[in-house]
């Protein structure tokens, strides 16, 4: 399970959308906060010591937190997500923002976390075999990379021909 924190200065828009759009996510809980003192939710250090990852939505408020949250963050990875305050609550084009820009990190932060469990169940028990875990889609079809991976390790350079028929 990858816990989710996601921080703005109210906490009042961009990070209750965020909140909302991914707390029905598999595999994935959330949070949100506000840097400023009169947020609705300012941030805590509890919050930051219960996230796994930590969405800011602009630079600024990245340095802000560093400034007054280094002792919390040693070992915690922060993301900024470069979305300007402009956007109302659960506004389409915000959901979309969110969507694209975080969406791809919590859903390969929850691949990873089965790929993580199926491979301790697999060395405490020796229990799933190969065809266990392409039938349960821990690796897809044959291949020992999940499909992201597989996708990057399978491009080739492109192969230039001469008019002769030789390659270069």
């Amino acid at each position: 399970m990858k816990r989710a924190l996601f921080i703005c200065s109210q906490n009042r828009l961009r990070s209750p959308t965020a909140e909302q759009v991914f707390a029905s996510w598999p595999e994935v809980e959330t949070d949100s906060a506000g840097l400023a003192p009169d947020a609705v939710t300012p941030l805590s250090g509890d919050q930051l010591e219960w996230a796994d990852i930590i969405f800011v939505m602009e630079r600024h408020h990245r340095t802000k937190l560093a400034r007054k949250f280094k002792a919390h963050l040693k070992t915690k990875r922060i993301v900024c997500l470069d979305i300007p305050d402009k956007y109302d609550f659960m506004a389409p084009l915000l959901t979309n923002l969110l969507s694209a820009k975080a969406g791809p990190l919590l859903k390969w932060q929850a691949y990873v976390s089965l790929i993580d469990c199926a491979f301790l169940a697999q060395s405490f028990s020796k229990a799933l075999s190969a065809r266990a875990c392409r039938r349960h889609r821990l690796f897809p079809q044959k291949s020992r990379f999940p499909r992201d991976a597989r996708a990057v390790w399978m491009l080739r350079a492109p192969v230039f021909r001469k008019k002769g028929g030789k390659t270069r």
